[in-house]
């Protein structure tokens, strides 16, 4: 038989590979692979088939699992892993909690050597463990595909020999100089030593900065006193501490702040939680900025993905690749395929992947699929993510090698440092009359009149918002809620006050604005084109593209598409739509056991005076859901009832008790609601 460099191939490659010659042995309606329930990945079919042969066929449901290992080692150590993943495999199945359906039949296909050594040898030692198992995954039959396997397959099927010419050594050799031969000058001596791949690494990033420093200097949200601010990233930016994730728990944080640079560096893999505002993106977008002065070894050049930005310009979920957008974005004409490849494979970079929370749920499996892809592929690079800590996405399996950690509430020292720092990069007035105004401003927070606004003050999102009524109106206000309201108005009258060209009347601007985030958040989206969107707000108002508008709500992307500057903003303005244009009963309820609708959910309740009604129509929506007999329909009425005979500060404690509400319920699987049980 031919010698055949599976080695040389990808784990997604030798994952088609295996599909391509199943599609030929067992049967042409073999289902391709994708991400089973435990991130693992497998090709099944169900049904007759020709395989072992046609006197003996395999009549059921059968599962074939790949497993590549990237870089084999000797006969013992490859066996020893190829009988780990195997076991692991079968444990799977055999585990009830996990819920995988048995197989009738099962082939583990793997690129190592097994050795048939009778007793001793590794392929023994896998039906060993067939046999092991054969009580609890009761299998018909089933087959070992190790590397001596495939290769017979290989020399049968020239279709999938040429398709997979890499392999082959006389193919590789024409491909290779067919594919130099016009080139030569691109490849000669390029790239052969580790000072050639500092001198690409110093290319590339030069090349990458002023993307880098296009999408992540300017905070956007802070943009929003015009003339009056520069919203430079570097010169208000408060250091963020972080709080990481226990051992064995992705639930609990330890209670020891640290600061992000040192979580940062010994972590290459980190998923960054928090709550809304809480500064995630901030974080990020200053890594990006400052990834220089940062101790990493060696040195990666950054690059900042917005996931939400990814999934919206994808046309479907199939299209989304995270390598592909890079390219686009990135690299352009300046670098080349060949020379991103090389960093990759050598380590060289670090993905900033933000808002995984922000994809809509559409796409959200193809957003996560493509992560893990990524990083299985090229595990060698950096990665960040950030995400939302309600949102339960970075929970998957396919997380599973990423460390966690949580952004820190600020404390008081963070809260007298941003409120130092907002008003110092105010260009309006003195340094001696800004020195003032912001010593003001942290008198008053802590003052005990104001303890509530001081709590609120914990995030970066909220305390600008505080910075920037203060600065107009002199007064703090005293709810969420109420931060948000009098701080967009402010942003809309501060249109008013420097636009030259026409006076608009701020209610009515409002009014589309609200339209705009009602309709955009109903479609999962943040960015649109005018075009599209002023037809379906049947709005008299001027047009965004005329009246330049490009705010701390609203910022132009391009040349006619607007997005929303942070998802909270279009959040709230959705749901002061809801319950303004009394839209909460039909829009907002048929949204209650989605995820996404949480915060919308928080924000109308808390905008309604009278919330009883709205709580009992939303009960009414769940009890339809439920079965009246078990305990959960009881505990979820237990909490109505709470929620309703609140008498001591009822309207913080009312909304408590309908966060608890929401919350319980839509982290509820609803399919299941017929079968749980409180001690589950």
């Amino acid at each position: 038989m031919t010698d055949y460099n599976l080695a040389g191939l990808s784990t997604r490659s030798f994952e088609q590979l295996i599909q391509a010659i199943a599609l030929k042995v067992v049967s042409s309606g073999v289902v391709v692979f994708g991400d089973g329930p435990d991130g693992g990945r497998e090709a099944t079919f169900n049904g007759l088939t020709h395989y072992p042969s046609e006197g003996n066929p395999w009549n059921g449901y059968i599962v074939i699992q790949a497993k590549f290992r990237q870089k084999p080692q000797n006969p013992q150590e490859d066996g020893e892993w190829a009988l780990k993943q195997l076991k692991s495999e079968l444990k799977d199945f055999a585990n009830p909690i996990k819920g995988r359906r048995l197989p009738d039949y099962y082939i583990f296909a793997t690129n190592v050597v097994l050795t048939p050594v009778q007793d001793k040898g590794s392929k023994d030692k896998a039906y060993d463990i067939f046999e092991e198992f054969k009580d609890s995954v009761p299998l018909k039959g089933y087959d070992i595909w190790d590397y001596d396997k495939i290769r017979g397959f290989l020399d049968n099927f020239e279709d999938i020999r040429r398709a997979y010419g890499f392999i082959t050594p006389g193919d590789v050799l024409a491909k290779i100089s067919d594919f130099i031969e016009p080139r030569k000058d691109l490849f000669a001596d390029k790239y052969t030593n580790p000072e050639d791949i500092e001198v690409l690494v110093q290319k590339v990033r030069s090349h990458f900065h002023k993307t880098i420093q296009n999408e992540c200097e300017n905070l956007c949200t802070f943009n929003l006193l015009y003339y009056h601010m520069p919203g430079n990233l570097s010169q208000i930016y408060v250091q963020t501490t972080l709080n990481e994730s226990q051992p064995f728990s992705s639930e609990e944080f330890s209670p020891e702040r640290k600061l992000w640079e040192e979580v940062v560096v010994k972590n290459p893999k980190l998923m960054v939680l928090g709550k809304p505002g809480a500064g995630k993106t901030t974080l990020l977008q200053y890594i990006a900025v400052h990834c220089d002065d940062i101790n990493f070894k060696p040195q990666p050049i950054p690059v900042f993905i917005s996931l939400k930005t990814l999934a919206e310009n994808a046309k479907s979920a199939d299209e989304i690749s995270l390598i592909s957008y890079i390219r686009k974005k990135y690299c352009r004409r300046h670098v080349s395929e060949q020379e991103l490849k090389i960093l990759l494979d050598n380590g060289r970079l670090l993905f900033l992947l933000d808002g995984l929370d922000e994809v809509i749920e559409e796409k959200i499996k193809a957003v996560v699929r493509e992560i893990h892809q990524l990083v299985d592929e090229y595990g060698d690079n950096r990665f960040i993510l950030s995400c939302r800590k309600e949102y339960q996405a970075y929970k998957s399996r396919l997380f599973g090698n990423f460390n966690l950690c949580k952004v820190a509430e600020f404390e008081q020292l963070q809260i007298d440092n941003f409120i130092k720092n907002w008003f110092a990069g105010s260009n309006d007035g003195t340094q001696l009359s800004k020195e003032i105004l912001a010593n003001n401003l942290t008198h008053k927070l802590k003052l005990e009149e104001n303890k509530r606004i001081r709590e609120l003050a914990d995030t970066p999102l909220l305390l600008h918002l505080i910075c920037l009524i203060f600065i107009e109106r002199g007064d703090l206000p005293t709810k969420k809620v109420k931060i948000f309201k009098k701080g967009i108005d402010i942003l809309l009258e501060k249109w008013n006050q420097f636009n030259d060209r026409a006076y608009l009347d701020v209610y009515e601007l409002k009014k589309t604005l609200r339209k705009i985030a009602a309709i955009t958040f109903e479609q999962g989206i943040s960015s649109f084109e005018e075009d599209e969107i002023f037809p379906l707000i049947k709005t008299n108002i001027c047009r965004l593209s005329d009246i330049e508008f490009v705010s701390g709500i609203l910022r132009k992307k391009n040349w006619q598409t607007y997005s929303f500057s942070h998802q909270i903003f279009q959040e709230y303005l959705a749901a002061e739509e809801l319950v303004y244009s009394e839209l909460i009963y039909s829009n907002l309820f048929t949204h209650i056991t989605d995820k996404r609708w949480r915060e919308v959910f928080l924000l109308a309740f808390s905008l309604i005076q009278q919330a009883d009604e709205y709580l009992w129509i939303m009960k009414e929506k769940i009890d339809l859901l439920l079965n009246p007999e078990k305990e959960l329909y009881i505990f979820l009425n237990w909490v109505y009832e709470k929620s309703l005979n609140i008498t001591l500060n009822s309207v913080k404690a009312r909304l408590f008790y309908i966060s608890l509400y929401v919350d319980f319920f839509i982290d509820t699987d609803i399919n299941k609601l017929s079968e749980f049980e409180i001690e589950e």
